[in-house]
C-alpha cells in the first residue's frame, strides 16, 4: 500500500499484484485494499467486480464504504443505497452511511427518506460543512426555482465559488432575473463569453420593453438602437442574430415604422426559417395599419387556426384584430361573428387572487361592439349603448363619456361632444391626455384651428408622447394642395353645336397657417359652343381663406386673360352659430356666374348673396338662400332657392343619400341680351346617389357612385316640361394624399321651353402635400 502511493505507475503495478494475490488468496483484506486501490484510480467498475457476487454481510466497514461510493458514481442507485444503509447499521458511528444514503435517496427522488436521514445525520453528528452540503443538494433538487435562486445567492455571497456562480447564471438567465445576471457578470467577468454578453444585454432590452405599451417613443428608439448594435455584432448563423432581428422588428412595429419592419421582415424571409407567429402577428399588425387589411386579415386568419388547432380557442387580443382588420376590409358581417366569440367575464382576479378587478379585455369587448355599430352605419345605435351605460351601469365613466364624445362630434353633434369631453375632464384625475386629445379633435372636425393649436401648444413632452394620431391629424389638415377638375359636354340634340363644351378649373393652396389661415392661385377656363362660334373664357387670380372660427372670410381679385378682360373680386364670409345654424354673404364684381355669352357682350355683373344652412346631426341639412345680380345693360337677375339633403340609408358598404331643391328666378327682360334670360322660372329636383364602397389593399379605396336627377322646369310663357340626369362614376382614394373622381352621365335640360339632351363627363383630382 506504501509503494502504490509513490506514483500513477505504481498505483497500477500495486492493484496487478493484489489482484494476482487476492485470486491466489482470496483473503478479506487483500481484497479490503484492493478495492481501496481502486477506488483511488477511479476504476469503478472494478471495484464492484472485485467481489461482485460476495455477500454484503461479510464486507468490511471500509469496503461497504468504497463499494457504495463505486456503485453511486456508476448511477447503480439501488445497490449504492443498499450498501449505505448496510454501512450505517453495521458501524453506526460511520457518518458517510447517513450522508451517503441521503445523497442516493436525493438521487432516486425519495426526497422524503433523504430528510430523515439527514436528520438523523445532524442529530448524531451535528451540522458540519458534509450536513451543509448534503442539505443544499437536497434542496437543489426540491426546492422551486425562485427559492433556489434566492439560496444560491446567498451562499455566493458569503462565499465566492465560479461553479455555484455559472450554475446561479443559468438559472437566472432560465428566470430572466436580469440584475443577478448582470452583478455575476460583473463579479466573475472571466466566467463568461462575449456570446453571453450579447444575451445578457439582448434580455435587458426586451425587458425594459416588454409589456409596457405606454413606452415613450424615445424608449422604443432606445432599444431599437441597442437591438442593432447587438446584430451588428453578429453572423447570421448565431441564433441570437434571428431572434434580435425578430424583436427589433416587433420594436419597429411599436413605433410604427413601416419602412422598418419590412426591412427586417426581408431579413427574416432571407434565412429561410419558419418564422414565430408572434412575428407573422407584428407583420400583419404593420399590414393593417399601413392600409392593407385583406393581407393583414390572411395572416390573422392563419394564425387564428393555428391557435383554434393547439389551445381549441381564438385568444381575445387576436379576436380584436380579426374584427379590426374585417372591418377595414368591409366584412362587417364577418367581424360581427368574430366578435360574438368574445366571452370575457366582466371581472377578474388580480395576482393576489383576493381583490375583483375590471376586465381589460370586457372592457374593450364593449368599445368594439360599439365601434361596429358605427362602422356599420347605425351611429344611432352606438350612440344608444353608451347612454344605456353612462346612465345606468357607470354613471362617472369618463372612458364611456369619451367615446360618446367622439360619436356625438362626427355627428356634428360638436356642442354636445364639447360638453362630454368637459364632463369627461372631471373624472380623469390629474392625467388630463385624452381629455386634451378629444378636444382637440372636435376642434378640427369644426375647423376651428386656433383653438388645436392652442390645446397642441400646451402640451406637456409626456402628453405629445400619447398624441401622435392628433398631431398627424393636425399636420395633415394643414398641408397645402393642389385640386384640378374638368368637364365635359357633348349635345346630341338638338344638334346645333359644332364642338363640346369644356370646362377646367385649378387651386393651389398653400400650406395653412397655425391657424387655418392659407393662401391660393385660381385658374379657370371655359370653352362654350354657341350657333355660330365657340367662346372661349380664360381667368387667373389669386386669394386667402381667412380663419377666425367661427367666422371666416375669403377674398380673391384676379383678372380675366380671354374673352373678359376685366378684373374680378370676389368675397365671401361664413358665421358657424352653433352646431346647427351657419349663415353666408357673398359679394362679386364680375363673378365666375356671369354668362359668358353676357361677357361676349361686354356685359359685366356685379352680384350679393346670403344664404343659411341648417344641419341636423350628419342625416338631414337644409339651405335656402337669396341672390341678387346686377348686369351692366340694366337687367336685374333676383334669384331664390331652397335645398335640403338626407342620408336615407347606411349598411355596412353601402349608402343612400336623397335630395330636393327649388330654384326660382326673375329677370328684366332685356331686348339685346344674347345670354339665357327667362322672364321668370322655377326648377324643382329630385337627387339619389346610391353608393358602395370598395376598400382594397395599399391604402387604396374606391367608392362606386350610381346617381339620378328628376325635375320639373317651368319658364314663363312655356310649358312645364321634365328634365333629368343619370350618371355613373368612381372616386378613388389613392393615398392619404390623393383623390381621384370621375363620372359619365347623360341628362335633359330645358331652355325657352326646347329639351337639350347632352352626354357630359367629369373629372375631379387632389393632391395634397
Amino acid at each position: 500500500m506504501i509503494f502504490s502511493r509513490q506514483g500513477d505507475s505504481q498505483l497500477t503495478q500495486a492493484i496487478s499484484q493484489l489482484s494476482d494475490l487476492y485470486k491466489k488468496t482470496g483473503n478479506r483484506k487483500v481484497r479490503d485494499d484492493l478495492i481501496a486501490l481502486m477506488m483511488r484510480k477511479g476504476e469503478f467498475k472494478h471495484a464492484i467486480n472485485v467481489c461482485a457476487d460476495c455477500n454484503i454481510n461479510h464486507f468490511s466497514e471500509s469496503e461497504l464504504e468504497n463499494l457504495a461510493k463505486a456503485y453511486r458514481n456508476s448511477k447503480d442507485f439501488p445497490k449504492a443505497l443498499q450498501l449505505y444503509r448496510k454501512l450505517s447499521q453495521k458501524y453506526p458511528n460511520n457518518p458517510n452511511g447517513l450522508l451517503g444514503s441521503s445523497l442516493v435517496e436525493v438521487e432516486l427522488s425519495k426526497y422524503a427518506g433523504a430528510k430523515k436521514h439527514l436528520t438523523q445525520y445532524k442529530s448524531k453528528f451535528g451540522a458540519d460543512n458534509s450536513y451543509r452540503e448534503a442539505s443544499n443538494y437536497l434542496l437543489d433538487h426540491t426546492e422551486p426555482n425562485l427559492s433556489k435562486l434566492g439560496r444560491w445567492h446567498q451562499q455566493l455571497q458569503a462565499e465566492p465559488n465560479p461553479e455555484l456562480a455559472l450554475k446561479l447564471y443559468r438559472l437566472a438567465t432560465k428566470l430572466n432575473v436580469l440584475p443577478i445576471q448582470s452583478e455575476l457578470v460583473k463579479r466573475y467577468p472571466n466566467l463568461f463569453s462575449q456570446k453571453d454578453l450579447n444575451w445578457l444585454e439582448h434580455g435587458q432590452v426586451i425587458s425594459s420593453i416588454k409589456g409596457d405599451d405606454n413606452l415613450k417613443m424615445s424608449g422604443l428608439k432606445s432599444g431599437y438602437m441597442r437591438l442593432t448594435n447587438i446584430i451588428d455584432s453578429l453572423e447570421q448563423d448565431n441564433p441570437l442574430y434571428r431572434q434580435a432581428v425578430q424583436d427589433r422588428m416587433i420594436l419597429a412595429n411599436k413605433m410604427n415604422n413601416k419602412a422598418l419592419v419590412i426591412k427586417d421582415y426581408e431579413i427574416l424571409k432571407s434565412l429561410n426559417q419558419e418564422m414565430p407567429n408572434y412575428v407573422q402577428e407584428a407583420y400583419a399588425d404593420m399590414l393593417l395599419k399601413d392600409g392593407s387589411p385583406f393581407k393583414a386579415l390572411e395572416i390573422y386568419q392563419k394564425l387564428a387556426e393555428s391557435e383554434q388547432a393547439n389551445n381549441k380557442h381564438i385568444s381575445t387580443a387576436l379576436l380584436f384584430k380579426l374584427i379590426n382588420a374585417s372591418s377595414d376590409a368591409g366584412y362587417f358581417e364577418q367581424a360581427q361573428i368574430y366578435q360574438d366569440q368574445i366571452k370575457e367575464s366582466k371581472q377578474i382576479w388580480d395576482f393576489t387572487r383576493r381583490t375583483r378587478l375590471l376586465n381589460p379585455n370586457y372592457e374593450q369587448a364593449f368599445y368594439s361592439q360599439v365601434n361596429l355599430h358605427n362602422w356599420r352605419g347605425n351611429k344611432s345605435k352606438a350612440v344608444a349603448v353608451l347612454e344605456d351605460r353612462l346612465t345606468n351601469l357607470t354613471p362617472g365613466d369618463p372612458w364611456a363619456m369619451l367615446a360618446l364624445s367622439d360619436l356625438e362630434s362626427s355627428r356634428n353633434n360638436h356642442d354636445r361632444a364639447n360638453v362630454l369631453v368637459d364632463k369627461a375632464s372631471q373624472f380623469l384625475g390629474k392625467d388630463q391626455a385624452l381629455y386634451k386629445h378629444q378636444s382637440a379633435n372636435i376642434a378640427l372636425n369644426q375647423g376651428n384651428f386656433a383653438k388645436a393649436y392652442q390645446i397642441i401648444e400646451n402640451y406637456t413632452a409626456e402628453e405629445k408622447e400619447s398624441a401622435e394620431a392628433v398631431l398627424k391629424r393636425y399636420d395633415e389638415a394643414r398641408r397645402g394642395g393642389f385640386t384640378a377638375s374638368f368637364g365635359i359636354s357633348h349635345q346630341t340634340a338638338p344638334s346645333n353645336k359644332q364642338s363640346n363644351e369644356f370646362s377646367q378649373e385649378y387651386y393651389l393652396n398653400s400650406a395653412k397657417t397655425t391657424e387655418g389661415h392659407y393662401a391660393y392661385v385660381h385658374y379657370s377656363e371655359d370653352k362654350v359652343p354657341t350657333e355660330g362660334e365657340l367662346l372661349k373664357q380664360r381667368r387667373i387670380g389669386a386669394g386667402s381663406y381667412l380663419n377666425f372660427f367661427p367666422f371666416n372670410l375669403t377674398l380673391e381679385a384676379g383678372k380675366g386673360i380671354k374673352l373678359n378682360e376685366k378684373g374680378y373680386v370676389s368675397v365671401n364670409s361664413g358665421y358657424v352659430l352653433n352646431e346647427n345654424w351657419k349663415f353666408e354673404l357673398s359679394g362679386n364684381i364680375n363673378g365666375s356666374s356671369t354668362p359668358i355669352k353676357a361677357i361676349n357682350q361686354k356685359v359685366y355683373t356685379k352680384d350679393i348673396g346670403f344664404g343659411t344652412t341648417y344641419t341636423y346631426r350628419d342625416l338631414v341639412q337644409v339651405g335656402t338662400g337669396v341672390n341678387a345680380m346686377k348686369f351692366d345693360d340694366d337687367n336685374m337677375r333676383k334669384s331664390f332657392y331652397l335645398w335640403a339633403s338626407s342620408q336615407t340609408f347606411q349598411h355596412d358598404r353601402w349608402a343612400l343619400n336623397n335630395g330636393i331643391r327649388f330654384d326660382y328666378q326673375r329677370n328684366k327682360n332685356i331686348a339685346s341680351a344674347w345670354y339665357y334670360n327667362p322672364d321668370k322660372s322655377r326648377n324643382i329636383e329630385f337627387s339619389t346617389d346610391l353608393s358602395y364602397r370598395q376598400p382594397m389593399n395599399h391604402g387604396l379605396v374606391l367608392t362606386h357612385h350610381l346617381k339620378g336627377l328628376v325635375g320639373k322646369y317651368k319658364q314663363q310663357n312655356h310649358k312645364a316640361e321634365h328634365s333629368w340626369a343619370v350618371s355613373y362614376g368612381h372616386d378613388w382614394r389613392i393615398t392619404k394624399k390623393i383623390n381621384l373622381s370621375y363620372e359619365i352621365g347623360r341628362k335633359k335640360n330645358i331652355y325657352d321651353g326646347a329639351a337639350e339632351f347632352n352626354n357630359y363627363g367629369n373629372v375631379n383630382l387632389s393632391y395634397s402635400f
